[in-house]
């Protein structure tokens, strides 16, 4: 699945989550970001005290950067595929069939025929670059979608975890 998880992860986990839990595991995600992000941080002052005429503290972060890589790299034979993308790849079988060991069989049934026919709407539309400058009913869509990208980006909690974590790096630079 080639996607950045930042942005891919929580799309495919609404399409494989069952509905009650799909918000949970989008903030469970978000969640991770942070975690990850603090024991980055903190890797990173750690290991800024090591000192080696080698210079090898980089060695040391990388390793810690691969230990998470391998782990998701060994689990990715039990990740199901993405049912939207199996359905746009002419395989909708396998995409049913991912859809019903995933939910019960009422809700996959449900699930695979909103697929369908979002799909089947979605190749009917003008989907390039260019219409979404040149189509006015794209317009508000696209100033809404990159207004809430940036936003998230220019606010919460990245900014919270990088102020609060230097923060706490000056007192204790400070002691």
């Amino acid at each position: 699945m080639g996607f950045h998880a930042d942005c891919g992860g929580p799309v495919w986990m609404r399409e494989v989550a069952p509905l009650s839990i799909r918000g949970t595991l989008v903030e469970v995600h978000n969640v991770g970001l942070m975690i990850g992000y603090i024991i980055a941080t903190w890797a990173g002052y750690g290991l800024f005290h090591i000192t080696s005429s080698a210079n090898d503290a980089w060695r040391a972060r990388f390793a810690l950067l691969c230990l998470p890589a391998l782990l998701l790299v060994s689990g990715l034979y039990w990740i199901p595929e993405s049912p939207r993308w199996l359905i746009l790849q002419d395989s909708a079988a396998e995409a049913e069939m991912i859809l019903h060991r995933l939910h019960p069989a009422e809700e996959a049934r449900i699930e695979f025929i909103q697929i369908q026919r979002q799909i089947e709407l979605d190749r009917q539309l003008e989907t390039s670059y260019l219409s979404m400058f040149t189509k006015p009913s794209y317009h508000r869509l696209c100033i809404t979608g990159f207004g809430i990208a940036c936003a998230v980006q220019m606010c919460g909690p990245l900014v919270i975890n990088n102020v609060s974590l230097k923060t706490i790096l000056l007192v204790i630079l400070r002691c």
